[in-house]
């Protein structure tokens, strides 16, 4: 498999969206110019936690068939060819959603969202085992509409193994 970098492939000046991946597939998050995530606040939207330096994987067999909100959305079709993983993003949890967000710079930030409602199951998975004691610890996003997605921690901005432990129990919580 080739994993092609966020880098590479956020290199469109006007901000065509040029990747085809999780975070492109997940219901389409607005930002504001400056790349911040806007909250619902009429509904009382609050965001509760924000942790760095993570990734989105899909494991399916084949690409995320894209929603009726992301063929509805001003967001264009993604091209290139399918990345089963986005890397380098943060992801932010609030009272209504996750939102996994990609910045490189505020014109060509992506956010992708998954509300509460369509998450089936949330597990704890991985970390360091005797035969992988550089494993990430994850969590098991199992969901209504996209099927099963993992979130691994890296460990915020300096890839400490500990601190992926303490950001994946956080967003657990």
């Amino acid at each position: 498999k080739t994993i092609v970098t966020n880098e590479t492939i956020m290199a469109n000046s006007q901000n065509q969206q040029q990747r085809w991946s999780p975070i492109t597939c997940i219901t389409p998050t607005e930002l504001s110019p400056s790349g911040l995530i806007l909250l619902d606040s009429n509904d009382g939207e609050v965001e509760t936690l924000v942790r760095t330096n993570v990734e989105l994987r899909y494991n399916g067999s084949g690409p995320l068939p894209l929603q009726k909100q992301q063929q509805q959305s001003s967001r264009p079709r993604p091209k290139g060819p399918w990345t089963p993983i986005d890397i380098h993003l943060s992801i932010h949890i609030t009272t209504h959603r996750i939102v996994f967000l990609y910045e490189q710079s505020p014109s060509q930030s992506i956010a992708g969202s998954i509300p509460h409602p369509q998450i089936h199951t949330l597990t704890p998975t991985g970390g360091p085992t005797l035969l992988s004691p550089r494993s990430s610890h994850k969590i098991h996003l199992s969901t209504l509409a996209y099927g099963d997605l993992l979130i691994v921690f890296r460990g915020g901005d300096a890839s400490s193994y500990s601190q992926s432990a303490k950001d994946r129990d956080d967003v657990f919580a």
